[in-house]
C-alpha cells in the first residue's frame, strides 16, 4: 500500500465527501418533515379523518413512517476477519397502506469499523485503521399485522454505497528504539470507491397507544459488490419510529 503524508488533503477531501452526502440526506428529511407539517392535507384526501386503525397509524390513504435508529454492526463471511464490531446510524423513510401487508422503504446508514490487528499488521504494521460505509437504497416490505402492538417485518432491494478506508502509521516510533522525544509524525494512506450491493432486513416494532409511534428492532444484512472481496455485515439496530 502507498503511503500518503499528505493527511490533512486527504482528510479534507473526506470531510467533504462525507459531509456533502450527510448533508443531502438532512435537507431531504427536513424537507418532507417541513411538508407535513404546513400541509396536512397531503397525508388524506379532503374529509377523511385521521382515526387510528388497530395497529395505531392512520388510516388516511397515505400512511407515511420515518424513523432512526442507533446501529451495531458486525462483519460477516470474509469481512469477519478484516474489521472489529462497528457503530453507526439508519435513517429511514417508508409507506404502507394499513390494509395492505406490502410496502417499501427507504434507508440510509453509516457505518465505522476499525481493521482487526491482523490486517494492520499485514498492512506493514499500521498503528491503526478503520472503515467506513455511507449508502443505502430502497426495500420492499412485507409487513403483516400480528396483533395490536406487534408488527413484524421482512424487507430487501437493492443499494448503493460509498466506501473509505484508511490506515495510519506513525513514522516518529521505530521498533527496537521507541518513540522519539521530536514529537509524533503520522503517514497516512487513504482509499475510497464507491459500489453496488444488496440490503435486507428482519424488524419487529412495538407500537405505543394513540399512535405515539413505535420503538423498532431490526437486524439487517448488507453486502457490497467489491472487485476482489465482498464487504458484508449484519447492522443490529434498535430505534423509533413515527407514523403519519
Amino acid at each position: 500500500m502507498k503511503k500518503n503524508s499528505d493527511k490533512n488533503n486527504a482528510g479534507v477531501f473526506l470531510g467533504f465527501v462525507v459531509g456533502y452526502k450527510c448533508v443531502r440526506v438532512a435537507v431531504f428529511f427536513v424537507a418532507c418533515a417541513i411538508a407535513l407539517i404546513l400541509n396536512p392535507a397531503l397525508l388524506r384526501a379532503e374529509g377523511d379523518s385521521l382515526a387510528l386503525d388497530p395497529y395505531g397509524i392512520s388510516t388516511g390513504p397515505t400512511p407515511w413512517n420515518m424513523g432512526f435508529a442507533l446501529s451495531f454492526p458486525k462483519g460477516t463471511g470474509e469481512t469477519e476477519s478484516v474489521v472489529k464490531d462497528g457503530f453507526g446510524l439508519d435513517f429511514y423513510a417508508g409507506y404502507q397502506k394499513p390494509s395492505s401487508v406490502l410496502g417499501f422503504r427507504f434507508d440510509v446508514m453509516y457505518a465505522s469499523f476499525n481493521l482487526t490487528d491482523a490486517v494492520t499488521t499485514r498492512l506493514e504494521n499500521a498503528s491503526e485503521g478503520n472503515l467506513a460505509v455511507f449508502g443505502g437504497g430502497p426495500s420492499l416490505v412485507v409487513c403483516p399485522p400480528l396483533g395490536k402492538y406487534l408488527r413484524p417485518s421482512v424487507y430487501v432491494g437493492p443499494g448503493l454505497y460509498y466506501e473509505h478506508a484508511s490506515a495510519t502509521w506513525d513514522d516518529s516510533c521505530d521498533p527496537l528504539f521507541g518513540c522519539g522525544a521530536g514529537g509524533t509524525e503520522y503517514n497516512t494512506s487513504n482509499m475510497s470507491t464507491t459500489r453496488l450491493g444488496w440490503q435486507g432486513g428482519v424488524g419487529l416494532d412495538l407500537l405505543f397507544d394513540g399512535g405515539l409511534g413505535a420503538i423498532s428492532f431490526n437486524v439487517q444484512y448488507v453486502t457490497i459488490n467489491n472487485t476482489n472481496a465482498d464487504v458484508q455485515f449484519i447492522p443490529i439496530n434498535i430505534g423509533y419510529k413515527v407514523f403519519f
